[in-house]
């Protein structure tokens, strides 16, 4: 397995970012440098990945974070792998969906 970084984003990944961005600023959300423990690079799971190596890696990693002016959190996460082949592996995910871990180091 190979954990994805914000250093290792592809152009693809990029672009899905900024239109997801988009997407979501069209609505009034905005990103902003962190949120309680939510930052740019963090490690996390979604709460549906019930399998062993997620619990212990993680499955992605925290690229955006958004708010709108109710103080709601959202997530542009890119995941290490798609979660459905030949998807985008940038998704937004609420925080009421992430665990941040702690998660070993993948070697």
């Amino acid at each position: 397995m190979t954990a994805i970084t914000l250093d290792t984003l592809t152009d693809d990944d990029h672009a899905e970012i900024q239109r997801r961005l988009a997407a979501y600023a069209e609505c009034g959300w905005q990103p902003v440098d962190s949120v309680r423990e939510f930052a740019p690079g963090v490690r996390i799971r979604h709460v549906g990945q019930q399998y062993p190596q997620a619990y212990r890696y993680g499955t992605g990693v925290i690229v955006t974070v958004l708010q709108n002016r109710r103080e709601d959190i959202e997530l542009v996460v890119a995941y290490d792998e798609p979660r459905i082949p030949g998807c985008p592996r940038v998704t937004v995910l609420g925080d009421y969906h992430v665990d941040l871990g702690p998660f070993a180091a993948v070697a």
